[in-house]
């Protein structure tokens, strides 16, 4: 990848830049897990964590670059939307060449904390069938009363 900074430079073919993955799971006492992949391509010093409602995300919290899991112990009961953010410094021109990139801001994909719909795993019972599979898999789910 190439860029032209904020300052009109164009930079060296850069290394690969890997975009963050963000994942929630439910934990204890309706805490919000979220897991993320880290950010490869530029050094990150700080991630900033977003909760909310689709084009209204409100800023929580932020942990240091080393981190890639945060537990919001204070999660709202409803349906809520998460995003994580890298911020990078933007450019210094430095006589023809700038320091930096342009981007200022890089995301993760939204996620958001709407249950599964199955809301009691203990009471399920299901057998998935054979062993091993050929063809086809059968699966049969029997929900206990």
């Amino acid at each position: 990848i190439k860029v032209v900074n904020l300052c009109g430079d164009t930079s060296n073919f850069g290394t690969p830049h890997v975009t963050i993955y963000l994942a929630a799971s439910i934990g204890l006492n309706g805490d919000i897990n979220l897991n993320w992949s880290s950010y490869d391509g530029i050094s990150v010093s700080t991630y900033r964590i977003w909760r909310g409602t689709p084009g209204n995300l409100t800023l929580i919290d932020s942990v240091s670059g080393s981190f890639t899991s945060y537990i919001d112990h204070n999660a709202p009961t409803n349906t809520e939307y998460y995003q994580i953010e890298v911020l990078t410094t933007p450019c210094n021109s430095e006589g023809a060449k700038s320091t930096k990139s342009v981007y200022t801001s890089i995301f993760s994909n939204i996620i958001n904390t709407q249950s599964s719909g199955i809301t009691d795993i203990q009471n399920i019972e299901f057998k998935i069938y054979p062993n091993p599979v050929k063809d086809i898999l059968d699966i049969d789910v029997k929900k206990q009363i």
